[in-house]
Protein backbone atom coordinates (compact mmCIF):
# COMPACT_ATOMS: atom_id res chain seq x y z
CA UNK A 1 0.00 0.00 0.00
CA UNK A 2 1.43 3.38 -1.03
CA UNK A 3 0.74 6.80 0.37
CA UNK A 4 -0.91 9.52 -1.55
CA UNK A 5 -0.98 12.61 -1.45
CA UNK A 6 0.99 15.64 -0.21
CA UNK A 7 3.20 13.96 2.30
CA UNK A 8 3.16 10.61 0.32
CA UNK A 9 6.82 10.90 0.03
CA UNK A 10 7.52 11.97 3.48
CA UNK A 11 9.73 9.05 4.43
CA UNK A 12 12.43 9.35 1.76
CA UNK A 13 12.13 13.43 1.41
CA UNK A 14 15.68 15.02 2.81
CA UNK A 15 14.58 18.30 4.56
CA UNK A 16 16.29 20.82 6.06
CA UNK A 17 15.58 23.32 8.67
CA UNK A 18 15.03 27.01 8.46
CA UNK A 19 13.79 30.08 9.94
CA UNK A 20 10.49 29.64 7.96
CA UNK A 21 10.27 25.69 8.82
CA UNK A 22 11.00 22.51 7.22
CA UNK A 23 11.98 22.84 3.30
CA UNK A 24 13.55 20.70 0.72
CA UNK A 25 17.86 20.80 1.98
CA UNK A 26 18.11 21.34 -2.19
CA UNK A 27 17.10 24.59 -1.55
CA UNK A 28 18.83 24.96 1.31
CA UNK A 29 21.51 24.02 -0.64
CA UNK A 30 21.42 26.65 -3.64
CA UNK A 31 20.10 29.51 -0.85
CA UNK A 32 23.71 29.21 0.78
CA UNK A 33 25.65 28.30 -2.47
CA UNK A 34 24.11 31.59 -3.95
CA UNK A 35 24.32 33.44 -0.44
CA UNK A 36 28.36 32.35 -0.50
CA UNK A 37 28.67 33.91 -4.37
CA UNK A 38 27.30 37.21 -3.35
CA UNK A 39 29.90 37.27 -0.75
CA UNK A 40 27.63 38.27 1.72
CA UNK A 41 28.12 36.76 5.54
CA UNK A 42 25.70 35.40 7.92
CA UNK A 43 24.41 37.57 11.03
CA UNK A 44 24.77 35.59 14.17
CA UNK A 45 22.53 36.86 16.76
CA UNK A 46 23.95 36.97 20.36
CA UNK A 47 23.55 33.85 21.94
CA UNK A 48 19.91 33.70 21.92
CA UNK A 49 18.82 31.44 18.75
CA UNK A 50 15.22 31.68 18.17
CA UNK A 51 12.79 30.80 15.16
CA UNK A 52 11.20 34.48 16.05
CA UNK A 53 12.69 37.26 14.84
CA UNK A 54 13.57 40.02 17.47
CA UNK A 55 10.64 42.46 15.72
CA UNK A 56 8.26 39.62 15.95
CA UNK A 57 8.18 40.04 20.08
CA UNK A 58 7.04 43.63 19.48
CA UNK A 59 4.69 43.44 16.61
CA UNK A 60 3.16 39.81 17.40
CA UNK A 61 1.46 40.78 21.31
CA UNK A 62 -0.13 43.31 19.83
CA UNK A 63 -1.41 42.11 16.87
CA UNK A 64 -2.80 39.27 18.89
CA UNK A 65 -4.15 41.80 21.71
CA UNK A 66 -6.48 43.86 18.51
CA UNK A 67 -8.03 40.53 17.40
CA UNK A 68 -8.45 38.80 20.87
CA UNK A 69 -12.06 37.70 20.88
CA UNK A 70 -13.50 38.57 17.48
CA UNK A 71 -14.50 35.84 15.15
CA UNK A 72 -13.71 35.63 11.30
CA UNK A 73 -16.04 33.65 9.16
CA UNK A 74 -13.15 33.15 6.30
CA UNK A 75 -9.60 33.39 5.86
CA UNK A 76 -10.15 36.74 3.80
CA UNK A 77 -11.87 38.52 6.64
CA UNK A 78 -8.66 37.75 9.20
CA UNK A 79 -6.30 38.90 6.06
CA UNK A 80 -8.93 41.92 6.17
CA UNK A 81 -7.95 42.48 9.83
CA UNK A 82 -4.51 41.84 9.91
CA UNK A 83 -4.13 44.52 7.23
CA UNK A 84 -6.34 47.42 8.93
CA UNK A 85 -4.49 46.49 12.12
CA UNK A 86 -1.12 47.02 10.38
CA UNK A 87 -2.24 49.99 8.65
CA UNK A 88 -3.30 51.47 11.76
CA UNK A 89 -0.30 51.60 13.70
CA UNK A 90 1.18 54.56 12.12
CA UNK A 91 4.94 55.13 11.03
CA UNK A 92 6.73 55.85 14.32
CA UNK A 93 5.54 52.24 15.19
CA UNK A 94 7.45 50.48 12.47
CA UNK A 95 10.53 53.29 12.63
CA UNK A 96 10.98 52.34 16.82
CA UNK A 97 10.71 48.62 15.61
CA UNK A 98 13.18 49.43 13.14
CA UNK A 99 16.00 51.38 15.66
CA UNK A 100 15.17 48.83 18.37
CA UNK A 101 16.13 46.20 15.61
CA UNK A 102 19.02 47.75 14.22
CA UNK A 103 20.20 48.19 18.11
CA UNK A 104 19.67 44.24 18.95
CA UNK A 105 22.14 43.80 16.11
CA UNK A 106 24.82 46.43 17.56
Amino acid sequence: MSAVGHHADHKTARMAISPEGFIPWTLARDTKEHIRCLGWEKLHHRTFQSRSCPSDFRLFPALKSALSGRHFLSNEEVRQAVKNYLRSLGTDFYQDGFLKLISWYD
